[in-house]
């Protein structure tokens, strides 16, 4: 037997031993990559279904039209309830809400977005103007144990704001103007909104 010949039978008898594993290895190769992408597929074609209702949802919010907003927000959360979207629908719907008067309405989708999101933007959002509402219901306690969070990174001014607002209406002068100076400090000097804060710090100012 040749060199060749004792290279050949040895190719022979590895392949006898090792055949069914390489066969194996590759049928389940080609079925993860087809598994692969199939679940890509799918994943963007719930993407897109889930944008294409949150676009009716805006559509309808900005035409104040609340039966067809609550529609789109309701297929959204039964089809697509774990999407980013179905997390800001629930800001847009609590939007919708309180133009139309619905203030209770509103509140219920702001607390259901604070205690369900999990997208920082959308949540600062949620608390900040479920914290408006509260202070325009006079809640100046609730608002200001709402706010109360360690980080709230670029939303600073919003939250000290807000805490003025709550300390001015429960007359508390002093705590009223540091907020409101925080909330200026905040911004950086970089914002037209300065001039709103700065009245509301002098009109604290006046009162005491």
């Amino acid at each position: 037997m040749t060199p060749d010949d004792e290279r050949l039978e040895q190719i022979k008898n590895w392949w006898k031993e090792f055949r069914w594993t390489i066969i194996g290895g590759t049928t389940l190769g080609v079925v993860a990559v087809g598994g692969w992408t199939g679940w890509n597929e799918y994943t963007r074609v719930e993407q897109e279904a889930a944008s294409s209702l949150f676009q009716e949802l805006s559509v309808a919010v900005v035409q104040a039209d609340v039966s067809s907003a609550r529609q789109a927000f309701d297929e959204l959360l039964d089809g697509h309830s774990g999407s980013n979207y179905a997390e800001k629908a629930r800001l847009l719907l609590a939007r919708a809400n309180y133009e139309a008067g619905e203030v209770g309405a509103a509140r219920s989708l702001l607390e259901d977005a604070i205690s369900k999101s999990s997208d920082d933007a959308t949540l600062h959002t949620a608390r900040i103007r479920l914290a408006r509402l509260m202070i325009a219901d006079a809640q100046f306690e609730a608002a200001l144990d709402l706010l109360s969070v360690a980080d709230v990174g670029q939303y600073e001014s919003h939250y000290q704001e807000l805490r003025g607002d709550a300390y001015r209406g429960m007359k508390r002068h002093q705590e009223a103007q540091d907020a409101y100076q925080a909330s200026i400090d905040a911004l950086g000097g970089n914002s037209a909104y300065q001039t709103i804060l700065t009245l509301k710090l002098n009109d604290t100012l006046v009162q005491e």
